[in-house]
């Protein structure tokens, strides 16, 4: 099923993405809209708005030897 955006759908989306989670904010459009809007939507619109989302990753990674050594 295809979405149909508006502008309003847009810019909630541009105002949002880095506060909001991707399903947080399909479960608030399917609420307000009353279109069936999954994450893998908003996934795909925001990378064609070219919305990317960043991660800090503050605590470093450590790589462990899967084989003990």
């Amino acid at each position: 099923m295809s979405v149909e955006w508006t502008e309003r759908m847009a810019q909630f989306l541009r105002d949002n993405y880095q506060r909001m989670e991707d399903k947080e904010i399909a479960a608030f459009l399917s609420r307000v809209t009353g279109q069936k809007i999954d994450v893998r939507c908003i996934e795909s619109k925001r990378a064609r708005m070219g919305l990317m989302k960043y991660h800090l990753d503050l605590e470093p990674r450590v790589r462990r030897n899967p084989f003990g050594d």
